[in-house]
């Protein structure tokens, strides 16, 4: 339940016949007896119903424990669908360039250039210490 915080209105905007200052404080009045939690943002309160609260209106309205509101109804799931690897053969990938730093001789000329940067950085940074 949803009701802006103005408590001089003089009905609440989903129920015609009840003022919201009447919402306010039956709400309020539900959430110290701990059937609903209460939450405050931008002028609006929002109530929530907790299981108590569920239980009490069960009793209240004489409903069969059966019945069970759409809000606490566990949604079937699905399987989610599973997508499936054919197996490839080094043969059927495309030789670009792409796949070139995959070969060892590249990664080696690269290993060595990214050390030698390393030890100049080093040594700059040893000298301006």
């Amino acid at each position: 339940m949803v009701a802006k915080k103005n408590l001089n209105a003089p009905k609440h905007p989903d129920l015609e016949t009840i003022s919201n200052l009447e919402v306010i404080k039956a709400l309020q009045s539900s959430k110290f007896k701990g059937y609903v939690t209460e939450q405050f943002a931008w002028r609006h309160y929002y109530w929530y119903l907790t299981n108590s609260g569920i239980e009490y209106l069960r009793r209240f309205l004489h409903l069969p424990a059966e019945i069970v509101s759409a809000t606490v109804k566990r949604q079937a799931r699905s399987e989610p669908v599973r997508r499936v690897n054919p197996i490839r053969s080094e043969t059927s990938k495309p030789s670009d360039d792409r796949s070139r730093y995959r070969r060892s001789e590249f990664r080696q000329v690269e290993f060595r250039f990214w050390k030698r940067i390393q030890s100049t950085i080093t040594t700059c940074f040893v000298i301006y210490w």
